[in-house]
This record gives C-alpha cells, structure tokens and sequence, in this order.
C-alpha cells in the first residue's frame, strides 16, 4: 500500500430515499494544520435508478420481503462495484491506492423507537449491502452499517453525516447550518466547529417527487429546476395541512424517512392534490417542503442561535433554484449558500462523507455525533470487510 501519510485517497458512496440512484465520489484527503481536511475531488459518477428499478426497490420497502431484499443487497453491491470499478478507470488509480471504501447502502427501514418483540423492546436500523462483495470484487477494506451502533447506545442512528460536515464546512468563527435536500432533508448546524444539534427536518425531494409522479403517471420523476413549481400557486391551505403532521413538533434529537413521510402518509391528501393542476400541485409540494424547514429553524434553532449567519444547502434539492427562491424569502437575515461555494458540488456531499466516516473509523475516530442522534455517547461506528490491499490496525 503506498498511501501518502500525509493524505488518503477515498471512496465513498450513497443512494438515499429519493431513489434516484447511486453516486460515488474518489478524493483525496489532505489533513489541515488547523483540524479538518482540504478536499481534492478527483472524480464523481452517478448510476441513475431505471423507473423499474425505483418501482421494485418502493416496492420492497412497503412490502418488507425478506427475500427481495436480500436480492437487493447483492444488487446494490453489484452496481457500486461498478461505480468503484469506473472511478478507478476515470482516475487512473489503482485499488491499493485507496484507504477505504465507505457505503452507505440502501435503507429499507428505519424505526429508532423501541418496539417490542416477544417482551424484549429492540431498536433498529436496516440499510442493506454486501460489504464482504464489495471488499472482495474492488480488494478495497469496505465501511458500511454506520448507523446501528449508534441505535445500540440510544441514538437515532440518524442524521449521520454531521461529523463528516463539520470536517469539510465547519468554520472557526461562525454560525453555520449544513442542510442536505435528499429524500429527507436533514440539518446539522454548526457552532464554531462544535455541533450542538443535528436532526431530519422532514421530507425534502420526497413529497415533490411522489405528487409528480401521481399528476404524469410517472412520466416525469422530479421538477427539473423547479420549472413547473415555478409557474403555479400554492395551496396555502393544503400547505398547512400537511404541515400538522406530529412529527413536526417533536423536539430533537429525532430522525425520519418513509416510514413516516412515504405515499402511506401522502396518500390521504392524494384527492386533494390532484385536484390541483400539476403546477399548482407542483408549488404546494415546494412550499410545503420550504415551510418544513423554516418551522424547524423557528421552533428549535433561532430560540438558541439567533446569530445564524448561513444556511448552505446540498444534495440534489439544492440543484432547484424555484425551492432556492423560497428559502431566500422565508430566511431574509440567512444568506443562502451551496456546497458548490466550498468546492464541492451538491450532489457530491453525502457519498464523500460516507467515505469520510470509513476513514475515520479505519483510524480509529469516533466518527458520530452523540449530542445531535442522542446516543449515550461517541462511538467507533461502522463495520469492516477487509480488502486485500490492505490489513490495518487502529493507531
């Protein structure tokens, strides 16, 4: 292994409740005197999820099948050994090259309140891959199931990148908030270097998605800068609606996803909303979704940090320059940012720190944030397939 000491070379990758696919980032990771890391991006891919590959995969989640998803397990780990397999060819590098490979795999379900089963109350998390496929097929040391150590201290094992957000954003002398717009959209906020609080705000491209699939059959997937959004009004009443969901009001820490948010919920407001036209129905998922995040930031972060000065978005809402707009209205004293105005583009986030998490658990950091899931404490998190390029000690 010719690992520079002075850098690292990883791979991380990510598909997350939007379904719309998988991404892969290759960087480099140079340390910084001052804590942190400089980020040089080699290369990123994208395998976009075929509509009867999202179809199948949707599917899955509401019907729980045991053997579907193990199918999807070894699916998932097929198509990143190709994403891996196409990073290394882009990039020229070679696999004894690269620290880590860490993944996120694929949620199929996330319940972090205690249930009971057969008198025993279990917590639990599942996000299925094929660590063992992965580190065999690339010989790269692979990195996944971050977050169920997390639910074993207490945690919600959700959010999970505020540590790798801090690494890559955090700023000595300021108030920031990192807010991610994947399916669910998530917040970290970030108190000069410190993380006081992190939690899912609700859902993100979610609800916009599902309505824009129910309005065109499911021939068009997503509202490609907002363009269709942008060109209807919203139902303000139907807006507040759906903002009466419970979820809204429970404090932090706290995490969602289609459990709570999925068509099961939507569906009762489905009349509704296809009595508006698509535009119409469009605007209302946009706002909607924006109001989410205000009430967050009105309810549990102003009352605490009134001195917020940013709030820089990413993931692939970020891209919708319509939903853009609204934040700037509803947070006037907040600039707006994107990831992109720190070199790294929006799409790109989640996966690099997924890789982030494995390198740091490879060194033996703890690589979550007890105060933002609510787990009893700091934690090395993650499992690990070993690679045959390498054979590691914690140092």
């Amino acid at each position: 292994m010719n690992q520079n000491l002075n850098s690292y070379c990883i791979i991380g990758i990510m598909s997350g409740t939007s379904l719309d696919g998988m991404d892969a980032v290759l960087a480099h990771m140079h340390p910084k005197e001052e804590g942190g890391y400089r980020v040089a991006q080699l290369h990123h891919l994208h395998r976009e999820f075929s509509s009867k590959e999202q179809f199948w995969i949707k599917d899955l989640i509401q019907s729980k099948d045991l053997h579907h998803a193990a199918q999807l397990s070894q699916l998932w780990s097929i198509w990143a050994t190709e994403l891996v397999e196409g990073l290394l060819k882009h990039t020229r590098t070679r696999a004894n090259d690269v620290f880590c490979l860490g993944v996120h795999g694929q949620t199929l379900a996330h319940y972090p309140k205690p249930q009971m089963v057969l008198d025993h109350a279990c917590r639990f998390t599942i996000q299925v891959a094929n660590l063992s496929h992965l580190a065999q097929k690339t010989g790269i040391t692979t990195v996944g199931n971050f977050r169920q150590r997390d639910v074993v201290e207490g945690g919600q094992g959700a959010p999970f990148v505020p540590h790798a957000h801090r690494v890559l954003f955090g700023e000595p002398d300021q108030t920031i908030a990192i807010q991610n717009l994947g399916g669910v959209s998530n917040l970290t906020l970030i108190d000069k270097g410190y993380i006081p609080m992190a939690f899912d705000t609700g859902p993100a491209n979610m609800w916009m998605d599902i309505v824009l699939r129910w309005h065109t059959k499911s021939e068009q997937r997503f509202d490609k800068d907002g363009e269709l959004a942008r060109k209807g009004k919203p139902d303000m009443n139907l807006v507040n609606n759906l903002l009466m969901h419970e979820y809204f009001n429970e404090a932090p820490p706290k995490s969602t996803g289609w459990e709570d948010f999925g068509e099961d919920y939507l569906s009762q407001f489905r009349n509704e909303i296809l009595s508006l036209s698509l535009e119409d129905a469009a605007s209302t998922m946009a706002h909607t979704t924006a109001h989410t995040l205000a009430r967050a930031y009105q309810k549990f972060i102003f009352p605490c940090y009134p001195k917020l000065s940013k709030i820089v978005l990413c993931g692939g809402g970020a891209k919708n320059t319509y939903f853009r707009e609204i934040l700037e209205t509803l947070f006037p004293d907040q600039e707006i940012a994107v990831s992109s105005d720190y070199g790294i583009p929006v799409d790109q986030v989640e996966a690099l720190s997924f890789g982030i998490l494995g390198m740091d658990l490879l060194q033996g950091r703890c690589n979550n944030v007890s105060q933002a899931t609510g787990a009893a404490c700091d934690c090395l998190c993650g499992e690990i397939a070993l690679g045959r390029y390498r054979a590691f000690h914690f140092e």
